[in-house]
């Protein structure tokens, strides 16, 4: 142990200048621990001489110093000894700046939530620019519960008007067991020169314009029951007015043949002319002037399907249409 009034020996000085340099090795540096856990003057020393190198810089070079000391002591039982370790650290200089990079599951967690918001704008886009059509399966109202078979009242149809000819119903039921729906329970009937229509959008509710060249198909299955010549028109349209004056416009159309007894699918394809400027197709009756010829560019179309069947019953289901081209 050294005097507190000794002027420090060769070998502490030598330490002490090479910990503060930060030159000194890992042996001179367990040699220095030896050295100020068992002498309080040698860590005087040591720390006076820090102080003093600390003074120098900031006046050579003003930067911020720290030193950083850890003890740790453990006992074994079993000796009885204590084990007294010591680790320090020194800095000079300002401290280094924060790092701005995200850890790597950060990124990648940053990175999926942008791919799963990227993915809902796309889906989202084209579900928007999708014209299709509505409840065409036709399962969207519950008839089982109903005392009643069928309804007047089908959901998403029959937009600007209605028949008495056209009703949804539950086919089992409606035929004692004789028929089912081609899936499902419900289907649409459409007796003879009855109609089914409804006003095209896509999924957010805009209306599909009148373009020249537009091309859309409708497929679907019919049943046809005690028909002679059934059939079937498929039309696109545009509706100037409802009941009780009710005025059409067709801008484009297609008839369909169809054959008696059983499911069968239909595929109906209709393009709209280059020229969409013409007169009305389907007045109401007692008008007393006819409507004049207009331009139905820009005007929103509605899909009506007719029974031009003049005796038996027209089964429809599992509708469904689709924009194929302008």
């Amino acid at each position: 142990m050294m005097p507190s009034n000794q002027e420090p020996d060769a070998e502490l000085r030598l330490l002490v200048s090479r910990f503060i340099d930060q030159t000194i090795t890992p042996e001179e540096s367990r040699r220095l621990d030896e050295r100020l856990q068992g002498d309080p003057a040698a860590l005087d020393h040591c720390v006076e001489s820090m102080r003093f190198d600390a003074l120098m810089r900031d006046a050579l070079d003003p930067q911020p110093m720290e030193l950083e000391e850890i003890r740790r002591v453990s006992f074994d039982p079993r000796t009885g000894n204590p084990l007294v370790t010591l680790s320090r650290r020194i800095r000079i200089g300002d401290a280094p700046p924060p790092s701005r990079f995200f850890p790597p599951w950060l990124t990648a967690l940053l990175a999926l939530l942008l791919l799963g918001v990227a993915g809902a704008w796309w889906m989202n886009a084209r579900a928007g620019k999708a014209y299709g059509i509505r409840n065409g399966d036709f399962e969207n109202m519950d008839l089982s519960q109903s005392v009643s078979p069928v309804s007047h009242s089908i959901l998403f149809w029959q937009d600007p008007f209605s028949t008495d000819g056209s009703q949804l119903c539950d086919l089992n039921r409606m035929t004692s067991g004789q028929f089912f729906a081609k899936s499902g329970r419900n289907v649409v009937l459409l007796r003879p020169q009855a109609f089914l229509n409804q006003l095209l959008l896509d999924g957010r509710g805009k209306e599909l314009p009148a373009t020249p060249g537009l091309r859309v198909r409708v497929r679907g299955w019919y049943l046809s029951d005690g028909a002679v010549y059934p059939t079937l028109r498929c039309s696109l349209r545009f509706v100037a007015g409802g009941y009780p004056a009710m005025v059409q416009y067709e801008a484009a159309g297609i008839v369909v043949p169809l054959e008696d007894g059983g499911w069968h699918s239909f595929e109906a394809e209709m393009v709209l002319p280059e020229k969409l400027w013409t007169g009305p197709t389907v007045l109401a009756a007692g008008l007393d002037t006819k409507p004049p010829a207009i331009d139905l560019q820009g005007k929103s179309l509605t899909l009506s399907l007719d029974n031009y069947s003049e005796n038996g019953e027209l089964f429809l289901d599992d509708l469904s249409l689709e924009v194929i081209g302008r």
